[in-house]
């Protein structure tokens, strides 16, 4: 299935459903942390460790993923997973309705497959990449190695 730009289907409570990072789930993660929208991006750096710790050059993609999982804030990036599947929700590929909370989430994402937290990281880069970049595949994600193991 085409996915449009921020999108994907991911695995999580129990049955596949839509993330979406673009405006709207900006918006909702700004007001459920009650932050200005200018403040997003450090946010979303924080949530993956970046913010004090950037990535190295010459790691593997499989690496790279290694590196932010370890260093992930976990509190922010469940409120990113949650504005992330609320947007998905919302979105007019699919339009359904929400049958979680955040705090569902929260629950979710400590069972979280490695991969399935990859396809969230590989989404979230998409929906950043500029008009002239061809749109990756989320289900193309990097895969840590306990995924690959």
């Amino acid at each position: 299935m085409h996915h449009s730009k921020g999108t994907a289907l991911i695995q999580i409570g129990g049955k596949e459903r839509p993330i979406y990072f673009g405006f709207m789930q900006s918006r909702i993660f700004c007001e459920l942390r009650g932050k200005e929208y200018y403040e997003y991006l450090d946010e979303v750096n924080k949530a993956f460790g970046l913010k004090d710790n950037p990535i190295p050059d010459g790691l593997t993609e499989a690496e790279r993923t290694q590196h932010i999982v370890r260093k992930m804030d976990m509190f922010i990036m469940a409120d990113l997973v949650y504005s992330g599947l609320a947007a998905g929700c919302k979105h007019p590929d699919y339009r359904i309705k929400q049958d979680f909370t955040a705090d569902d989430v929260c629950f979710w994402i400590e069972g979280m497959e490695p991969e399935e937290m990859g396809k969230v990281y590989a989404t979230l880069l998409d929906a950043n990449k500029s008009p002239n970049e061809p749109a990756q595949a989320a289900q193309e994600a990097p895969q840590t190695e306990a995924a690959s193991a």
